[in-house]
Formats: C-alpha cells, structure tokens, sequence
C-alpha cells in the first residue's frame, strides 16, 4: 500500500509500527461444525468437581501464608504498599495475598491500610496440623501431589519472598520436573481439560482430513512445559501419524525440549524454544503454515496478551484453530504455589485480567480473539468453568497483526545467582585446563544442550547455547 503525501506529517489511523501479513495458506473452516456436535460431559464434570483441592488443604495453606507474613512483620497493623523484607518484584503477590486474606476474613480492610481481624497462629503448631492431615492426603495420589508443591512453597516462602531462595529452584529441586509434573498428571481436574481439549483436536483433524485426505498438519504446542497436555494428545495423534508433517513441541527453556525428546519422541515431533511474547517470524518460525496452535495455560504469562494473542495468530493458516487451556479463576492454590513464580506476574495489562491474577474471564478472552482477527470462537465444556480453568477455541481469518520491529528471541540467560559461573567453563584451556578436560567438558555440554561439538567455543556464554537456571542445574549435575 503506498501513501502519496503534499508534505510529511503524520496520518490518523495509520499505524506505522505494525504490518498486517495475510496469510496465502488457507484450510477448511471447522468451527461451527464442531460446535454442533459437543458431547455431554455432565457427569465427568462433576467426577473432576470431587477432587478439588479439599478445604482444610487451602485453610491450612491460608493459614501458614498468614503466619509467615506477620514473622516477616505483617502483623496487627498492614500499611498498604509496605513491602518490609520482600523483594520489589513481590510487590503484586503481597497486594494480592493481603486482599485474599481480606476475603477470607483474616484481615480487614480500613482504606490505607489493613488490619488483623484473627488471631495468627503459631507456625509450630500450624506445620503439626499439617503433618496430622498428611495421613489422609498421603492415601490420594493427586491429593498428595498438591499436598507435596504447597508444603514446599510454604516452608520456603520467607526465602522465595527475601530473596534467599529462587521459587524455581523449589518447584524444580535440582532440576527436576517431578514436584510441578504431578500436578498435572493423575490430577482428575487437569485430566478433564486435557480430555476435552484432545477430544475438539482429534474431532477438528477427522473433519479437516474428511475435507481433505491428503492434507498433511502441522501443529505447534507454545509453552509445552513438563508434556501435561502434549503427552495425551501425542497418543491420540498417533493414529494419524501418516497425516501429520510436524508437531512443533516449544518453550523457553531447553530443559523441556529435552525432557520431550526423551519422553514423546516419534518420527513428527520437533522441539524448538519459543517466546510467545515476541513475533514468531524472528525466533526462525515460517509465518501462516499450522493447522493447530495449542497453548495450555500459558498465554496468561505474557506482558500484553492481544501482542501474545498477534503473535500466536501469525502462526496459523487461515481457519486454522488456536486452541487454548486457561485460568478461569483466582485460585489459593495457584497465588501460593506458581504464583511465586516471576512469570505469573509478568502481565502489563490488568484492566484484561481478573483481579490479582494474570488470568482473563471468559468473555474478556472471547471479545479480545475477536477483535484480533479470529473469525468465529468456540467456549466448549462451559459449564465446568467452576473448576477454575477454561477451553477457547478460536478460528483464524488469516489477517495477522504484526510489530515492525521487535527484539528477537534470545536463549534464557542463566541468572546471576546461578551456581554455575560461566567463565569457569568459557575460559577453556586458556585458563589452565588440560586439553583433556576442556575437551571432556565439550562433550558434556554438547550431549546436555544437543548442540553440535564444534559450535562449543571457549568464549561465548553457556547463555548463548540456551541455558536457563533449570539446564543450568542439570549441566552442573552432569559435570560433578
């Protein structure tokens, strides 16, 4: 399009920092369709219901959150805005939590500031609780995998919140994906959503393979993380695997992609990191080619989510499908648990979001798809938002918003903190180390990154080959 001007000066409506690219790929339209045909889930709904997190679970979760706060000195009288020992970058979790506690009648809201309203317990005789009601979550495999993520968090809390400890290095102990992964799997809830979410997938490629026999799909999973979802849908999949060009496993963290190439490893399946956050075209993704972007509670932990919705949108052909798995709720147990987490917090915009929570109600998620570009929008199993997640299922028009210019993507930098100290290794044999143990240590990180031998350079950063704190701890393991 070329504008011819009298003179320079700036045109109303004109955006001249981003571009709309329509895609040329094109796939049959499914959504209404699948629409049609939702089965009744009734009485799954109310299977998955029974295994919410019990009561005295969250009040005893409530509880030691309140006592820790007032040994951090958050006691009779909380100025709003007071942050004490906590890191700045808290400073929302604290907000949230004295607001929760406030609707949980812990505390009482007096305008600048709050006051407590029950008395606060003692964390000996709350951790003793805690320990008596272990017998009975110990007996429930996914109860006791709650029970297991939230003791940790609490007993680390004052460190996480100080700055001692890394929320990471307690959801993930020396590297290990174990603790978080049990959430996700044997967990009824977590179960149900990704039953319904394969189930619109699976019903979406029978359809598009009856308009098409011969089509070949491509799929991308944004955020895929320990295989939750992916690893059902990858099972279900199967059966089409001579349909199926690619199935695209991202993240942003190489632990991840290793832990796939590990565990769902077949003939389609690829791993590459991805920032949903950033334009996909500039982190080496072609633009307009899937059928399917699947993102399972992940596009919430995003700085701006119309920029992440743009960016995942750039992926899909036209009527391709982006199928989402999100937050529908505040949850206790969430703001305790990954809400210590640095990418809970992330999100710049939260007149889109819940209050204290980076999730989007189902309308707001609804209204933002269609204004970005999805042509039709699809809620199925809406009737178990109460669970406190949510399926989105948007169709593509192909017109897919874009930035001019954005930063590319850049492997995660290990953290300043981390135990491994770059220049150790990057310092190579001019440092002092023998031929044979700068050449053993090669190995190791080339076999730990799977980054080919030779592009091991003594002087570039460990952050340059993709390592994050996670791989880091597990590169660290591996040498020892």
């Amino acid at each position: 399009c070329l504008f011819k001007l009298s003179k320079a000066q700036p045109m109303a409506a004109v955006l001249l920092h981003q571009r709309v690219r329509v895609t040329p790929h094109k796939a049959a339209a499914l959504l209404e369709e699948l629409a049609l045909h939702e089965p009744d889930r009734t009485d799954l709904i109310a299977a998955a219901g029974a295994s919410l997190p019990p009561q005295d679970l969250m009040r005893l979760g409530l509880d030691l959150s309140r006592s820790v706060l007032a040994d951090l000195g958050f006691r009779d009288e909380i100025k709003k805005g007071d942050l004490g020992p906590i890191q700045a970058k808290y400073e929302r979790w604290l907000e949230s939590s004295l607001e929760l506690l406030c609707q949980a009648g812990y505390l009482a809201d007096h305008g600048d500031h709050y006051r407590t309203i029950r008395p606060v317990q003692a964390l000996s005789t709350l951790w003793s609780c805690w320990q008596a009601e272990q017998v009975a979550w110990q007996a429930k495999p996914q109860l006791r995998a709650q029970a297991r993520l939230l003791e940790s968090c609490l007993k680390a809390l004052p460190e996480i919140l100080g700055g001692a400890e890394k929320a990471t290095a307690v959801m993930f102990p020396n590297a290990s994906l174990e603790l978080v992964e049990g959430i996700y799997k044997g967990n009824a809830i977590a179960e149900f959503y990704n039953q319904v979410l394969s189930d619109s997938v699976i019903a979406a490629v029978r359809e598009r393979l009856a308009k098409n026999p011969h089509a070949k799909l491509r799929f991308l999973e944004i955020g895929a993380g320990t295989g939750g979802t992916s690893e059902g849908l990858l099972k279900r999949l199967d059966q089409f695997a001579a349909q199926i060009e690619e199935y695209c496993y991202t993240d942003l963290s190489k632990a991840f992609l290793h832990h796939a190439e590990d565990k769902y490893a077949r003939p389609f399946l690829k791993t590459k990191l991805l920032d949903a956050s950033l334009a996909p075209t500039e982190q080496g993704f072609e633009s307009g080619v899937y059928d399917f972007v699947i993102a399972a509670n992940v596009l919430h932990a995003t700085p701006n989510i119309r920029t992440t919705v743009r960016n995942a949108q750039a992926l899909l052909k036209v009527n391709g499908l982006l199928v989402l798995n999100e937050l529908s709720a505040q949850s206790y147990y969430s703001h305790l648990t990954f809400g210590l987490l640095d990418g809970w917090w992330l999100y710049e915009d939260p007149a889109l979001r819940l209050d204290g929570s980076p999730g989007l109600a189902p309308e707001s998620w609804s209204r933002i798809l269609r204004q970005e570009g999805f042509n039709a929008v699809w809620l199925p199993a809406q009737a178990a938002q109460k669970l406190g997640q949510q399926i989105i299922i948007a169709q593509n028009n192909g017109a897919a918003r874009q930035a001019n210019k954005t930063t590319a993507i850049e492997p995660a930098a290990i953290e300043k903190n981390s135990e491994v100290q770059v220049a150790s290794v990057a310092a190579g044999p001019d440092a002092g180390a023998d031929d044979l143990i700068w050449e053993t240590l090669k190995e190791i990180i080339s076999q730990s990154l799977d980054v080919p031998l030779e592009r091991i350079e003594a002087d570039r950063s460990f952050s340059e080959y993709g390592v994050d704190s996670i791989v880091a701890v597990q590169l660290v393991n591996e040498i020892n």
